[in-house]
C-alpha cells in the first residue's frame, strides 16, 4: 500500500521525543520533511512497478514478459498479400519481375509470386491493416520496359497490426482459464487462433461422421479469410492427401478439413424523416457509417442481424428524427444468418440507399 508524503512525514515527527520541538518551522520538522518527500514519490514508484508485474494490470512489454512464463505470445503485425494485374499497352497481360516494387497513396508493395500471367502477388513491406485498405493504379518504382498499367486487386492475406494490450490480455486469461487439451474444442481453437491470419473461428465436431472435425475461420473483423489462410491452416493441421494419419497437428484418427466464412453482402433501403435545417446528401454519409458500425459489432457467431438495432443506428445520427420501411436485401424483416458447417454466413455491409419522406 501506497503511503502519502504526509503520512509518513506524520509517523516520523511521532518518533520523535515529545520535549523537542516538532512544529512546522523547526529545526527537526525541516530536516524529516524532506525525507518523508522523497520516501513517498519512492512508495508511488513502487506502487506503478507493482502493476508491472501482475497480467491484469501489465503493459507493453512488461505484459509480454509476464505472459511469456506461459508460453504465450503476444500476435506481431503481419504484412497485407495482394493481387496485382499488368498489363502492356496493347491491353496484354504482361508479366513483371520477382522484386520489383510499386507504390500506392503511402503503401509500398513487392512482387513475390506469379499467380499466372499478369497476375502476381504483392506483399507490403511494412507490416499492420495499412495494406489492406489501398485500391487502384499502381506507380512502379522500378523502371519496367514494357509496363503500361498495374492495378491493385483483391487481399489474399490480411495485414494485422500487432495485437492490442486489451486483445493480448483477454486472449491470455481465456486460453489459462479454459485449460484446453489436445483434440477438444478448446485445443482447436487455440490453435487456429495462434495464426495472426485468423482472428475467429468455430469448431464443428462430427459434421461428417465420426472423426471428422470442420474449422470455419474469419479474419480479425470476423468476415471471411482468402484461399491462401485456408490452404496455410489446413496444411498445418492434415495435409488433405494425409487424413487421419496425424501427420499435422490434428490427433490420428482425425479428419480436419478448414473453410473460410461466406460473406454475405447487406443491402439496405429506408425511407427518413429529416429534421428542419437538415439535408440529405449532407447526413448520408454519417449515416451509412453508422449502420456500418453496427453490422461490424456483430460478432462471429451471431446468426441474426436485427432490423431494429438498423433503425437504432440511422436514428442515432443527429438531424434524423424517424425512419420507415427498412428493408434488409429487399426484406422488411431481420437477416437471419446460415452457421452451419457447410454454409457459415457472415454479413458484411455493401450499399445504404436512403429516400426521404
Amino acid at each position: 500500500m501506497s503511503l502519502t508524503y504526509e503520512e509518513i512525514l506524520e509517523e516520523m515527527l511521532s518518533r520523535v521525543p515529545e520535549e523537542v520541538d516538532r512544529r512546522e518551522g523547526s529545526i527537526i520538522y525541516d530536516t524529516l520533511a524532506p525525507i518523508a518527500f522523497e520516501l513517498a514519490s519512492y512508495y508511488n514508484e513502487l506502487e506503478g512497478l507493482y502493476d508491472l508485474f501482475f497480467a491484469d494490470t501489465a503493459v507493453g512489454e512488461w505484459l509480454d514478459r509476464v505472459t511469456k512464463q506461459f508460453g504465450i505470445a503476444r500476435q506481431k503485425a503481419t504484412c497485407a498479400v495482394r493481387e496485382g494485374t499488368f498489363t502492356a499497352s496493347d491491353g496484354s497481360l504482361f508479366d513483371v519481375p520477382i522484386g520489383s516494387r510499386f507504390a500506392i497513396n503511402e503503401a509500398v508493395f513487392q512482387v513475390t509470386r506469379k499467380i499466372s500471367d499478369g497476375k502476381f502477388q504483392l506483399t507490403a513491406e511494412e507490416a499492420g491493416r495499412a495494406g489492406n485498405l489501398y485500391e487502384g493504379a499502381l506507380l512502379p518504382i522500378d523502371n519496367i520496359e514494357g509496363l503500361a498499367a498495374a492495378v491493385m486487386g483483391e487481399v489474399l492475406v490480411f495485414g494485422k497490426d500487432s495485437e492490442s494490450d486489451d486483445a493480448f490480455r483477454d486472449r491470455f486469461f481465456n486460453m489459462i482459464e479454459r485449460q484446453p487439451f489436445a483434440g477438444n474444442v478448446g485445443a482447436y481453437e487455440e490453435a487456429v487462433l495462434s495464426f495472426s491470419e485468423a482472428g475467429a473461428v468455430k469448431v464443428f465436431p462430427i459434421w461428417n461422421g465420426p472423426g471428422t472435425v470442420k474449422l470455419v475461420v474469419g479474419n480479425e473483423n470476423g468476415r471471411a479469410v482468402g484461399s491462401a489462410v485456408v490452404e496455410k491452416i489446413q496444411e498445418h493441421f492434415m495435409p488433405l492427401n494425409e487424413a487421419g494419419l496425424g501427420t499435422g497437428l490434428a490427433p490420428i484418427g482425425h479428419t480436419v478439413t478448414v473453410s473460410s466464412a461466406t460473406n454475405v453482402s447487406v443491402d439496405i433501403t429506408a425511407n427518413i424523416v429529416l429534421d428542419t435545417g437538415h439535408q440529405l446528401e449532407a447526413l448520408r454519409s454519417s449515416i451509412s457509417e453508422s449502420v456500418e458500425r453496427e453490422i461490424g459489432r456483430m460478432g462471429f457467431s451471431d446468426s441474426i442481424l436485427h432490423i431494429s438495432k438498423i433503425a437504432v443506428a440511422i436514428l442515432s445520427v443527429e438531424g434524423v428524427l424517424d425512419v420507415t420501411d427498412i428493408a434488409i436485401n429487399g426484406h422488411e424483416e431481420s437477416l437471419v444468418l446460415e452457421k452451419t458447417a457447410t454454409s457459415y454466413q457472415v454479413p458484411v455491409f455493401q450499399t445504404l440507399t436512403l429516400s426521404e419522406v
